[in-house]
């Protein structure tokens, strides 16, 4: 199996049953006759695939790291919304959850926060995919406002 170049776009499924595998393979039982350098080795690798996965299976982490990758420091892409339409619907979006206390409302605007957020991820498939780091960055600062939403919405649930 060859190199592969990175993209955004990733399967759940598989990203978790291939976590569960490595776990699997580098479990402290499967080391138990083994050197302490190489537990520790082991222990070590453990660590590292716990750490990427968590980056991967988010979103809005797998992206920001993307960008870190393609060599866009975290300062140039600190989260803001350049569109002024864009953050007057962001501020709209907040203003009703912080007034909403109907939970029924509440999982609709949860719901409606999460398509927009599968259309960011989509759009930042494309603009990863094409190699567009700038289309990707201003796609990051959207998606964080509406994460941010998600759990504002979720603490009201």
């Amino acid at each position: 199996m060859g190199y592969q170049q990175p993209t955004f776009e990733l399967d759940p499924a598989a990203l978790e049953k291939r976590y569960k595998l490595l776990q699997w393979q580098l479990h402290p039982d499967k080391s138990a006759g083994k050197t302490p350098e190489e537990r520790q080795y082991s222990a070590e690798q453990a660590t590292l695939i716990n750490q990427a996965y968590g980056v991967l299976r988010n979103p809005l982490s797998r992206a920001n790291y993307m960008l870190m990758q393609a060599g866009v420091s975290a300062e140039e892409f600190e989260h803001t919304i350049a569109d002024p339409e864009l953050l007057m619907e962001v501020m709209e979006a907040r203003e009703q959850v912080e007034q909403e206390h109907d939970q029924e409302q509440l999982v609709k605007l949860h719901s409606d926060n999460k398509a927009r957020q599968a259309t960011l991820c989509k759009q930042l498939g494309g603009a990863f995919g094409r190699g567009d780091i700038e289309a990707a960055r201003q796609l990051v600062a959207q998606l964080s406002y509406w994460v941010r939403l998600e759990e504002a919405i979720c603490d009201k649930l």
